[in-house]
């Protein structure tokens, strides 16, 4: 089981060498959840590229059928205050503390993550 970042649904879905790692774990029979915040978070960049709109329900698509979702619920939310308050953006904390509450590990690239534990870094 591992939950995933947007940052690392990015690089798959751009087909990156870090990409690489994460279909490995899509390709894989593991558990992969996907907090809802990173739904926003993925639809907005691929809007934000201008990507065809084919291709942004393709990606979308990928992400729901190979993830569970997990939706913030008020633990998650107070939780993720004390990550937002310990310098986290409150998009990133609440993905942090949704991997926490499913006691799985974060996979991801970005670096406002290093000094966490349980994290998973691309490359």
């Amino acid at each position: 089981m591992i939950t995933f970042d947007t940052y690392a649904w990015v690089e798959y879905l751009n087909g990156t060498d870090k990409g690489a790692v994460v279909q490995h774990y899509v390709e894989s029979d593991d558990v992969i959840f996907t907090p809802t915040i990173c739904l926003a978070e993925l639809k907005a960049r691929l809007m934000k590229e201008k990507r065809p709109e084919k291709q942004l329900k393709r990606a979308m698509d990928r992400v729901l059928k190979r993830s569970l979702l997990l939706p913030l619920d008020s633990e998650i939310a107070l939780k993720a205050a004390e990550f937002k308050n310990a310098g986290l953006s409150l998009a990133d904390a609440v993905i942090y503390a949704s991997a926490l509450r499913n006691a799985t590990k974060l996979l991801t690239g970005d670096q406002h993550f290093s000094d966490y534990e349980n994290v998973e870094f691309l490359g």
